[in-house]
């Protein structure tokens, strides 16, 4: 992404896109689950490079993540930068989740090891292949869905609903503008995008 769409690092506009979507995530958590935001636990699938909405979870007071890439995807580099927009940031972090703590975040993160410290774990593997421990309060995937095949997609929902505990929710946030936009056309085919335009 970096190279071909230059879409990394992201943009403080799209930093604060996904943001605005951890807030959501925060503000269903407080809808439908009588779980407070501090003791739930949270799975993310397709957690990519920079590892933006589980910092995000984070700021906002999550403080028990799983994080799930079916290939190893932590760029520590990117996820520096991330830390830095979101410390520069901060005030418009809080606006995206009303209501919410926001806790400040470390400077750096060098290791898997600093990611856990802060309460986040990651896993490489595929969800449907991975024993988990049932009874996450939140699951949730951000662009990534759409990169699904649609046959697979039903098995995935199926097992996230098995996953969480009763009355937990899955949250998936679906970006078709990629796939639908002229100037994506240019970067993928329909050899490269299963999804029909």
């Amino acid at each position: 992404q970096r190279h071909v769409a230059h879409s990394l690092p992201h943009s403080d506009v799209t930093f604060l896109h996904h943001c605005e979507f951890a807030g959501r995530y925060i503000r269903a958590l407080r809808e439908y689950t009588d779980t407070p935001v501090a003791d739930a636990r949270c799975l993310e699938f397709g957690a990519g490079w920079d590892c933006a909405i589980a910092l995000a979870l984070c700021s906002l007071g999550v403080r028990e993540q799983i994080l799930v890439d079916i290939s190893a995807k932590l760029r520590f580099d990117l996820i520096n930068e991330t830390l830095d927009q979101g410390h520069r940031l901060a005030d418009k972090v809080a606006e995206r989740a009303p209501g919410a703590n926001v806790f400040v975040l470390p400077d750096r993160v060098d290791s898997v090891s600093d990611l856990s410290a802060m309460g986040i774990g990651y896993c490489v593997g595929d969800l449907m292949e991975i024993k988990w421990p049932s009874g996450f309060d939140l699951i949730s995937s951000t662009s990534v869905m759409e990169h699904i095949p649609a046959d697979v997609l039903p098995r995935i929902v199926r097992h996230c609903r098995e996953l969480l505990r009763p009355g937990g929710l899955f949250c998936a946030a679906i970006d078709a503008v990629l796939h639908y936009s002229p100037s994506a056309r240019s970067v993928f085919n329909s050899a490269l995008h299963y999804l029909k335009r």
